[in-house]
C-alpha cells in the first residue's frame, strides 16, 4: 500500500491545465470522438468539440497540441492575442467567418513563422506581406503598431469590404497551404469566452468561427487543421438563435462519458501509482486502493454515478475518499462521509458553469428541486417550476427572477434546462441518462419523459432522496 498521507489530490488534479502534459498522455482515457477529429493525417472530420466543464476538453485539446509534428497556433486564456470584440451583433455569419478565418490565418502565419529561418517560416512571412498589401485597399483595416501590423475587424465587416477581404482570405488560404507542403498546420482554439471576449452575450457569432474553422479545413485539407473546444452552455445558446447552423452541424462533436469509461479513468491512476501494468482488469487494479462487499460493478457504478461532467467529478470526489481514508483502504464509508460537501460545491458550482448564460440558476435549482421527490414526470416538474419559481411571491426576490432566460421562458423550457444543466436525468431502459450522454434531447422528447431523477450529486444538499 503506497501511503497517501492525506494527499488531496492522490488520484491526480481534476484541473487538466494544470497538469504535466506527460502525465495526461500517460493517463488518457481515449474517447470515440478522438478517432472522428480532423487532425494528424484525416482530410476531414470533427472541428468543433462541445463539452460540459469537467468533462476533458482541455486535456483533450492539449494532448492533440503536444502529439502534432508540425506548426501550432494555440489560442487560449493564456495566448488571448485576438484584440475582437465579440459581443456586437453582426448582420451576416458569412461575412463575419470570412472575416474570422482572416484574422486567424494571419496570427497563424505570424505567429509561427516568427523568428524562423525555414522555407515554411519564409514563405508564411511573404503570404502575410501580401495580405496587407490586399487589405490596404480598406480603408481603416490596417494599422501597423508596435510588434506587428493588426487588422480591423470592423472595417473588414463593412459591406464596401466585402470582396477584397474574400480575395485576400482566397489567396492568404492558397499561400499558407502551399508554405505547408511537407508539413502540417495546427490552430487550436480553447477558453473561447477569453479568446472572443463578449461572445456570451452574442453566442451567433461562434456560428461565423465554426464556418470559418469549416473554410479553412476544407481548403486546408491534410495540411492546415483548425479546431474549436467549446462549453455546452455557449453551443446551446448558439443553437437555440442559429442561423447557419445545417452548415456546419456534421463537424460538431461531443464529448462523451459513461460508467465504464470513468471507471477505468481510475484504473489508469491507480496502475501510474503502483507502477503496473494498465493491461490489469479493472476489479484487480481498484482493489489496490478500495475495499467493497458485493459485486465490483455495484460498487463502482455506485461511485461513477455522482459525476455529473465526466472525469473532474469523478477525480474529485475519489480524492475526498482518499483523503478521508488516510492511509487504510478507501471504503463505501469513506464516499459516504464525502458525499455532502461534494453535493454543496456540485450544487452552488452551477453558477461558475452556467453563470455566462443562465445567471442565478443555482437559486433557481434550489427553488424548484429542494425537498422534492426522487422521482416524477416530465410535466410534474414543470409544475414544480411554475408553482415555486414562476406564481410563488417570495421567489419573485430571488436573483433569477428578473433575468431574461428566466422570463422569457415558459415552464416546460426551464424544467427542460434542468436537464440540459446536468440536475435532472431521464430513464431508459433501465438507466438513467444525463445531457452528457444525451446533449441533443428536445423539448418534445422531454416533455414525453414519464420517470425523471434528480441527479445523485445534487441530492444531498437539496434534501432529495436519491
Amino acid at each position: 500500500m503506497i501511503a497517501r498521507k492525506r494527499a488531496v489530490t492522490y488520484f491526480g488534479h481534476p484541473d487538466a491545465s494544470s497538469v504535466e502534459i506527460s502525465l495526461l498522455t500517460r493517463d488518457h482515457v481515449e474517447r470515440e470522438i478522438e478517432e472522428a477529429m480532423k487532425c494528424g493525417d484525416r482530410e476531414s472530420g470533427l472541428q468543433v468539440v462541445v463539452g460540459t466543464k469537467g468533462s476533458g476538453k482541455t486535456e483533450l485539446r492539449r494532448r492533440i497540441g503536444a502529439s502534432h509534428e508540425g506548426l501550432v497556433l494555440m489560442l487560449d486564456a493564456d495566448h488571448a492575442y485576438l484584440s475582437i470584440d465579440a459581443s456586437a451583433n453582426h448582420e451576416s455569419s458569412g461575412r463575419l467567418k470570412t472575416a474570422v478565418s482572416l484574422i486567424l490565418l494571419r496570427e497563424f502565419a505570424e505567429r509561427v513563422s516568427r523568428d524562423g529561418a525555414s522555407g515554411a517560416a519564409t514563405a508564411l512571412r511573404k503570404a502575410l506581406t501580401a495580405s496587407t498589401k490586399v487589405l490596404e485597399n480598406v480603408p481603416n483595416a490596417v494599422s501597423v503598431k508596435a510588434g506587428g501590423v493588426s487588422v480591423s475587424l470592423k472595417e473588414l465587416l463593412s459591406r464596401s469590404a466585402g470582396e477584397v477581404v474574400q480575395v485576400a482570405v482566397d489567396e492568404l488560404l492558397a499561400k499558407v497551404t502551399k508554405a505547408l507542403q511537407g508539413q502540417k498546420g495546427l490552430i487550436l482554439i480553447d477558453d473561447v469566452e477569453d479568446v472572443f471576449p463578449g461572445i456570451q452575450e452574442n453566442p451567433l457569432f461562434f456560428e461565423g468561427i465554426a464556418r470559418s474553422l469549416r473554410d479553412i479545413n476544407d481548403a486546408g485539407k491534410g495540411h492546415l487543421h483548425a479546431l474549436v473546444f467549446v462549453k455546452a452552455g455557449l453551443w446551446r445558446s448558439w443553437f437555440e438563435n442559429q442561423r447557419e447552423y445545417d452548415k456546419v452541424k456534421h463537424n460538431i462533436g461531443f464529448i462523451e462519458w459513461n460508467s465504464e469509461s470513468l471507471v477505468r479513468l481510475i484504473s489508469r491512476r491507480i496502475a501510474t501509482r503502483h507502477d503496473l501494468n494498465n493491461d490489469l482488469s479493472d476489479e484487480t487494479l481498484w482493489a489496490k486502493e478500495f475495499l467493497w462487499t458485493g459485486s465490483f460493478a455495484e460498487f463502482s457504478n455506485g461511485i461513477t454515478r455522482y459525476s455529473v461532467n465526466g472525469p473532474r467529478d469523478t477525480i474529485d470526489l475519489c480524492n475526498r475518499a482518499a483523503h478521508s481514508a488516510g492511509d487504510g483502504l478507501i471504503t463505501q464509508a469513506h464516499f459516504d462521509a464525502s458525499i455532502g460537501a461534494y453535493s454543496k460545491e456540485k450544487l452552488y458550482g452551477l453558477n461558475g458553469d452556467f453563470a455566462d448564460n443562465f445567471d442565478g440558476v443555482a437559486i433557481f435549482v434550489q427553488r424548484v428541486l429542494r425537498q422534492a421527490p426522487a422521482r416524477m414526470t416530465a410535466g410534474a416538474l414543470a409544475e414544480r417550476v411554475d408553482e415555486l419559481a414562476k406564481v410563488a411571491p417570495e421567489a419573485e426576490r430571488d436573483s433569477y427572477a428578473s433575468e431574461q432566460w428566466f422570463r422569457d421562458s415558459t415552464r416546460e423550457r426551464l424544467a427542460l434546462l434542468l436537464f440540459e444543466i446536468g440536475v435532472v436525468g431521464y430513464t431508459q431502459n433501465g438507466a438513467h441518462v444525463y445531457s452528457i450522454e444525451s446533449p441533443n434531447l428536445s423539448l418534445a422528447e422531454f416533455r414525453a419523459q414519464h420517470d425523471l431523477n434528480v441527479h445523485p450529486a445534487f441530492c444531498a444538499e437539496l434534501g432529495v432522496q436519491a
